[in-house]
């Protein structure tokens, strides 16, 4: 389109002919100019997706050619129409057109979405069978798993324990540009186990057992003092029970074992008690506090019953022991006992008649006995055995033996004649012993077929001078008094018993 003036407009995109025509009363001239109106310039429409992720790209196109691709700022760069993601966030992407009717521009908003991230993990790097830790994700949105069966993991990031060893507890972060994971290895400890004691359950005072577990690291104990122990060795100290306790720690807790050992007390056989002598053919109880013994006895002097009480049987000493047994061993308590022999009052010997006023000895096999008559008005016998006849008849003469197991009695009839010789110094020739006095009645004289024994006694029994193998005694030293020489034969055997008085 053309104005009045010539000022030419274009309208569309073409070719026209400008027409300038002049008329006049002559006539019409025209004058053509023919002229290109060129278009205005077309940026069209940017197509494509509108999102692109971060390090990736997209493909933009354009209905119209020949333009330029740009970007406002840094978060995507865009070449040919390939839009690449720098850095999260929104940028305009830019299609310019140029010709000569000027410039055109087409527009498109990107979002440029950023990569997946998944932090870091905090936390502990362990927890006990059964117990549970939590981990902390440093950025939120992301799924827990575990890769294994050892732990579990909850959705909020709580670990538990569920065998012991180890797992890789794995927290996934998922966006529209990926998939990112990041992970922490958490060692699952497993719980304090003790295992189970074995080995005897008793030991004695003063010995030792050896207790075992099949669980390692762990430690030995007793509840009380019966017992020491030390690496399983269990040592009695007093009798009663006692708790072995084995006690395994670990960083999940303590775990323990129990086992009850009885102490055994050592064999205790007690004190006997009672009394130390019994007499032969007699007996004695015995008694021990201590129960479950036995008796026995060593020498054969004596006998003990199964109760405790002895018999004598034959004069001496025996040991009597009472023996306890039990697992620990055997204890003896022993004591010794006396076995008083019966009274013996032996044999009397000796001449059987005395004449009045005359003595003889009597003597007898055994010892410390008593000299009695039973007719002191027929004759009389003091402590030594030497009868003094008084007037005719029988007396018995008894020699009683006491002791602590009674008294026994040997009898001696001895008669006094009526009619005798009753000489104080006269001796039986057919023995053929005589004696003589020096008129100083210093020196007693025995006149004898061989040397004999001679002993001096008093009125009391006594001995007061003794001479053996000889003939003559000295008896200067005597006081003035009643005397009797017993005269012995080489076996000391008395022979004769003279009464006589010593006068200076």
């Amino acid at each position: 389109m053309v104005s009045s003036g010539g000022l030419v407009y274009g309208i569309t995109a073409g070719a026209d002919t400008i027409v300038y025509t002049v008329a006049n009363s002559c006539g019409t001239s025209a004058a053509l100019k023919p002229i290109t109106i060129s278009p205005l310039p077309n940026a069209g429409g940017i197509s494509g997706s509108s999102a692109v992720c971060a390090s990736s790209s997209i493909v933009l196109t354009e209905s119209i050619t020949g333009g330029t691709w740009s970007a406002t700022n840094v978060s995507a760069t865009v070449a040919g129409g390939t839009v690449s993601g720098i850095i999260a966030g929104q940028d305009t992407i830019v299609y310019i057109v140029t010709n000569t009717c000027g410039t055109a521009t087409a527009t498109k908003t990107v979002t440029i979405n950023p990569l997946p991230v998944a932090g870091i993990l905090t936390g502990a790097t362990s927890v006990c069978d059964a117990a549970s830790v939590i981990l902390t994700a440093s950025i939120p949105g992301g799924v827990w798993s575990a890769s294994n069966s050892t732990a579990i993991v909850s959705s909020g990031g709580i670990v538990y324990g569920i065998t012991a060893g180890r797992d890789t507890i794995v927290y996934t972060v998922i966006n529209g540009c990926g998939t990112v994971y990041t992970s922490k290895t958490v060692t699952v400890n497993p719980l304090p186990f003790a295992g189970c004691i074995s080995g005897l359950p008793s030991v004695c005072v003063g010995a030792g057992i050896t207790l075992t577990d099949a669980a390692p690291s762990g430690s030995w104990s007793a509840a009380n003092g019966n017992v020491t122990v030390s690496g399983g060795v269990v040592t009695g100290l007093t009798a009663g029970a006692d708790t072995i306790i084995y006690t395994v720690t670990n960083v999940c807790g303590i775990a323990t074992a129990a086992k009850n050992v009885t102490v055994n007390a050592l064999p205790d056989a007690g004190t006997i008690t009672g009394s130390p002598v019994v007499c032969v053919s007699d007996t004695t109880a015995l008694t021990n506090s201590q129960p479950g013994g036995s008796w026995s006895e060593v020498t054969g002097n004596s006998f003990v019953s199964a109760s405790g009480v002895v018999y004598g049987v034959y004069a001496g000493h025996d040991t009597i022991s009472y023996t306890v047994t039990n697992m620990c061993g055997t204890a003896v308590a022993s004591k010794i006992i006396t076995i008083n022999p019966l009274p013996d009052a032996g044999v009397i010997t000796g001449p059987s008649s005395v004449c009045p006023g005359d003595i003889m000895a009597l003597s007898d096999t055994a010892q410390s006995g008593t000299w009695l008559s039973s007719n002191t008005t027929v004759a009389s016998i003091d402590v030594t055995g030497i009868v003094t006849g008084r007037f005719s008849g029988n007396t018995t003469i008894s020699y009683m033996v006491m002791n602590k197991c009674g008294d026994a009695t040997a009898v001696y009839i001895v008669t006094v004649p009526g009619d005798c010789d009753n000489s104080v110094n006269s001796i039986p020739e057919a023995e053929g012993i005589k004696i003589y006095s020096n008129p100083a009645g210093a020196i007693l004289h025995i006149a004898a077929p061989v040397k004999v024994n001679i002993a001096i006694a008093g009125i009391d029994g006594r001995t007061v001078a003794i001479k053996n193998d000889a003939r003559t005694i000295d008896i200067s030293g005597l006081e003035n008094a009643m005397y009797f020489a017993k005269i012995y034969n080489e076996q000391n055997v008395l022979i004769k018993t003279i009464r006589f008085v010593k006068i200076d």
